[in-house]
């Protein structure tokens, strides 16, 4: 029954309007939540999922978490309160395994969670990779591939991800 869900999610939630848009809270936005609510573990109060936004098995979505517009979200994700998503972003939670002496692609690694803290802002294409723990009250900056977990209250940013400044020294 969730194949039906992602189904629905994808194109019929992709052919709706972006919440922003003036039909869009009531169309796209209600029946994108209610899409997310059938496919994802669990779903907060207040949450928003974006036109094009792919969620998969097993994420969680806590109150108020924002998924932004063409989003993909890997199984296993657990999305912190108030965390505002930027367009385009990637979150994995597994990769390809690889092996140079035999076949080169033998299916996928075990699933390693990513959990992003509460109150987060994740920027416009940001790449987060499996296994990593991002923490409360950080910022993203657009276009970071972030490979390792973060501090909280900290910005990262860049290719890799590294931290820019402590939110806290402000």
């Amino acid at each position: 029954m969730v194949k039906v869900y992602k189904m629905l999610l994808t194109t019929v939630g992709g052919a709706l309007p972006k919440s922003y848009h003036p039909f869009g809270k009531i169309l796209g936005r209600n029946f994108r939540n209610w899409c997310a609510k059938h496919i994802a573990k669990e779903v907060g109060k207040g949450i928003n999922v974006e036109k094009g936004a792919s969620i998969q098995p097993g994420v969680i979505l806590k109150d108020g978490a924002n998924v932004g517009v063409n989003c993909l979200i890997g199984p296993n994700t657990i999305i912190g309160r108030n965390v505002i998503m930027a367009p385009e972003c990637q979150i994995y939670t597994r990769n390809k395994k690889f092996n140079k002496t035999e076949k080169r692609i033998i299916g996928y690694e075990k699933t390693k969670p990513v959990i992003i803290g509460d109150n987060c802002w994740i920027g416009a294409r940001v790449l987060i990779m499996p296994g990593v723990k991002i923490g409360e009250g950080c910022i993203i900056a657009a276009g970071a591939v972030v490979s390792k977990s973060t501090e909280p209250y900290t910005v990262v940013a860049g290719n890799p991800a590294k931290e820019v400044k402590k939110l806290l020294d402000l």
